[in-house]
């Protein structure tokens, strides 16, 4: 059974990327409610915004962190 699709979604952060959490929002919303398309949505935004150079955190932490609160939630 599906379990549906992420309509609404915002995202908080204190974050020190400014633009982490828009560009995370964006990514989720119309995303599939599954763990696997969530975290390949996450990790192409992550990826993105590090290729602009908008990181300032270790990319690869960000996505581990982020799939990992998501997989405990879901």
């Amino acid at each position: 059974a599906s379990k549906g699709i992420i309509e609404n979604i915002e995202i908080y952060t204190d974050a020190m990327d400014a633009e982490l959490s828009e560009q995370i929002k964006n990514s989720l919303q119309g995303c599939k409610l599954t763990i696997s398309d969530i975290c390949e949505n996450i990790r192409s935004a992550v990826i993105l915004l590090s290729a602009k150079g908008k990181m300032l955190a270790d990319p690869e932490t960000i996505i581990t962190d982020l799939t990992e609160w998501f997989k405990e939630i879901l």
